[in-house]
């Protein structure tokens, strides 16, 4: 999900991750929700720790930006 600079900070990304949160718990299926985000984005994350999102696990040096390598982290949630 990204969300284009101008629009950010204003909650929207929190309403549609809260919209998608809404649709999976009437989905009996759907138990777990999981995601992945660069460790550099601390918005995004923060994001996802309001929405009840944990960390689980943690690729080193998965994404190299201007000579520098960027961890992903994947975090899930648990609906049921």
């Amino acid at each position: 999900m990204g969300i284009r600079e101008k629009w950010r900070g204003k909650g929207i990304g929190y309403l549609l991750l809260e919209e998608v949160i809404k649709w999976s718990r009437a989905n009996p299926f759907i138990t777990l929700l999981w995601l992945e985000v660069y460790d550099s984005n601390q918005a995004g994350k923060a994001l996802y720790r309001k929405c009840g999102f944990d960390p689980c696990g943690t690729m080193k040096g998965f994404f190299c930006e201007d000579n520098t390598y960027i961890d992903k982290i994947t975090m899930v949630k648990h609906l049921k």
